[in-house]
């Protein structure tokens, strides 16, 4: 998923205060949402034993062929803002027992994020190039 191309930029309204916002290419039109704000704040993530880029790669990114109920919320990544929730998470999917919960502190560099879900949970849209996993530290 190389480069954005100029057609590809979007100036979004709202609280970006006319930041301009690059997106990965395989977003669907319309997503982000134009009521996520920018990121900011704490949240926790699900990762390996140290975070990698391959942690922060979408469901759709996993799974591009699958027929998602909701594109938009597949491209983005999940994340908590209570460490309890993502402890309830991790616990709730067999699969994802094995999994260390990172701490990162976002910013609005580093795209939009929105209350999808349940409790704290939050769907996070990372804009294109970023690297998200240089800011996340494994805690538990």
């Amino acid at each position: 998923m190389g480069g954005s191309s100029i057609a590809e930029l979007a100036v979004r309204p709202g609280p970006y205060c006319g930041r301009i916002m690059a997106w990965p290419d395989h977003l669907p039109d319309g997503c982000p949402p134009e009521d996520a704000p920018a990121a900011d704040g704490q949240v926790f993530r699900l990762v390996g034993e140290v975070p990698t880029a391959d942690d922060f790669r979408s469901h759709f990114e996993r799974d591009p062929d699958r027929r998602w109920s909701d594109l938009c919320l597949a491209c983005g990544l999940s994340v908590h803002a209570d460490v309890a929730d993502a402890e309830r998470t991790r616990q709730r999917f067999p699969a994802l027992r094995s999994r260390a919960i990172a701490q990162g502190s976002l910013d609005a560099s580093l795209g939009v994020m929105k209350p999808t879900g349940t409790r704290s949970h939050r769907t996070w849209w990372v804009t294109e190039d970023s690297e998200p996993w240089l800011v996340f530290e494994v805690t538990a």
